[in-house]
């Protein structure tokens, strides 16, 4: 049963992205913009771009531009390159993945997941910016390039789930219900491809922090 963007917002009323500690000054003038939107941006092609897209980061990457200035592409290091061939379905290989993950901005969807990754062994010591997004604001002005998952689609950690082509859905065809109906968490992310120009008018808060020290609301830096 498809779920309607009220339904969705009435679950969950914010949604969740997190970024690098300065990271944001780039997020309100180019938006969130997924490594694909980035690497276009920047002009990045050939074997370089191949090594950025199609192959698993284990570190994170620093992209700078004279004109764009400086990005960081996360490093992917949830996401096993082996695990991943064996648990990929409907055809694909490790690169169409990455190459559907990698065109593709994430929301998680509930503070428990970001809280949860904050806490992660490579993120805990450092500080980050989590941006809350009003999700029927998101959904309505980009309704056309949400899908929904019901996993970590860049994660084989600890567990190498299957997934395919039905792993990330559009809301009129995720089975959203009868996950609901389960027993089972809904969703876990919520996903635009390309990216999300308008981040700046769709925020509602923007915290600071670290899964030490906690969440601090600064939207103060928005203005």
């Amino acid at each position: 049963m498809a779920i309607t963007t009220a339904q969705l917002a009435g679950h969950y009323p914010l949604v969740y992205h997190m970024a690098e500690r300065d990271a944001l000054p780039q997020l309100l003038r180019h938006g969130l913009l997924s490594t694909t939107a980035i690497l276009d941006l920047f002009g990045i092609q050939g074997e370089a771009r191949r090594e950025l897209e199609l192959c698993v980061r284990k570190q994170s990457v620093i992209l700078e531009h004279p004109v764009h200035g400086r990005v960081v592409l996360r490093d992917q290091k949830p996401l096993s390159a082996t695990k991943l061939a064996g648990c990929l379905q409907d055809g694909l290989s490790t690169e169409d993945w990455l190459r559907l993950l990698n065109r593709r901005t994430y929301f998680w969807l509930g503070r428990d997941r970001v809280e949860t990754l904050l806490d992660g062994r490579a993120y805990r010591q450092r500080e980050h910016i989590v941006i809350a997004v009003r999700t029927d604001a998101l959904v309505q002005a980009h309704s056309d390039r949400v899908t929904l998952a019901a996993m970590n689609t860049g994660s084989t950690s600890p567990f190498a789930h299957k997934r395919g082509l039905c792993t990330m859905l559009p809301m009129s065809t995720f089975p959203y219900e009868d996950r609901r109906n389960r027993g089972l968490r809904p969703a876990t992310e919520l996903c635009v491809d390309y990216c999300v120009p308008d981040l700046r008018a769709l925020i509602d808060t923007v915290y600071i922090g670290s899964a030490e020290n906690g969440l601090v609301a600064r939207n103060d830096l928005v203005k």
